[in-house]
């Protein structure tokens, strides 16, 4: 007789027919009852929790491994690995991105301060936050991530800022040949000597 051809031998699942008799088993991921015929899903998860490293999740028949935020599955699907977040187009940061292990950050470089939204950088203007930054007799120019300092008509950079030229001593003095150099501050005059006259450009 083939017990298993009468409503599956009343096995749950899989019904095998043996000389004079039969068996009942269950597909993978279930185990079978002490009524030898009813199937039970294992909880995979209880043992060992189901070789994952880090959440198991038991289904019917089976379970997942899932990783937490910052971490992405392996391929044997179980294992875990710090997600690398500046990988896949720099983090979205529009400058340097910072891995910092299950997440990251953006980070922007001299004369950029990070905006709120996490990722891009704008300009800081330095003349505007500092407006003496630069000294007296100089005039500061903004660029983007940058300033630069440019000095009044008569000064000259110097290390300690922009410091008067003396044209008299640099040759850049119009005076007449009949006049003497007199330098004074961010500028010069030009005096005629005794005996002549002129504004001491022409004397």
């Amino acid at each position: 007789i083939d017990e298993c051809s009468d409503q599956n031998g009343g096995c749950s699942h899989n019904c095998t027919n043996t000389a004079g008799s039969y068996n009942c088993s269950c597909s993978e991921g279930f185990v079978l009852d002490g009524d030898r015929h009813n199937c039970t899903d294992i909880d995979e998860c209880s043992t060992l929790n189901g070789g994952c490293s880090q959440t198991c999740t038991n289904t019917v028949g089976s379970y997942n491994c899932s990783c937490s935020e910052g971490f992405v599955l392996d391929g044997d699907g179980h294992n875990c690995t710090v997600m690398d977040g500046c990988a896949s187009l720099n983090g979205g940061c529009e400058q340097t991105c910072v891995n910092t292990g299950g997440s990251y950050h953006c980070l922007c470089g001299d004369g950029y301060r990070l905006n709120a939204d996490g990722h891009n950088c704008d300009d800081i203007d330095e003349c505007l936050v500092n407006p003496t930054i630069c000294g007296i007799n100089a005039d500061c120019i903004n660029g983007y991530g940058f300033f630069d300092c440019v000095c009044s008509t008569g000064y000259v950079m110097g290390a300690g800022g922009c410091q008067d030229v003396d044209e008299c001593r640099s040759g850049d003095a119009t005076c007449d040949v009949h006049a003497f150099c007199v330098n004074t501050v961010g500028t010069y005059r030009c005096m005629c000597l005794d005996g002549f006259t002129g504004d001491g450009n022409d004397c």
